[in-house]
């Protein structure tokens, strides 16, 4: 999995992706899409383990978390619930905002 962590204006966003996901694009007849294509760079970052990612998701104020291994560690940290997973072509992600 990749992890990249972008500060801006005082807010820290993380992005996190599968590694075997970076370079694809997933789009659904309804026009849905994830272009892990166009915008790899703002998920590849570094290469990371689970834990890695489980230190990074203590302190945010945005996530954007694309695939399966990125997903069940937010899952496992209780920051969301099944509830809160979207699937495109069965991808799932999942965005989380705090304001």
């Amino acid at each position: 999995m990749y992890l990249k962590i972008h500060n801006n204006d005082g807010r820290t966003i993380i992005a996190a992706c599968d590694e075997n996901l970076l370079g694809k694009i997933f789009e659904e007849k309804d026009g849905r899409c994830l272009d892990l294509k166009t915008y790899q760079s703002f998920y590849k970052g570094s290469k990371i383990t689970e834990k890695d990612l489980i230190n990074a998701l203590k302190h945010f104020s945005s996530v954007n978390l694309v695939g399966e291994g990125v997903v069940k560690a937010a899952l496992r940290l209780n920051i969301i619930n099944d509830e809160d997973i979207k699937h495109i072509k069965n991808i799932p992600y999942v965005q989380i905002y705090t304001v």
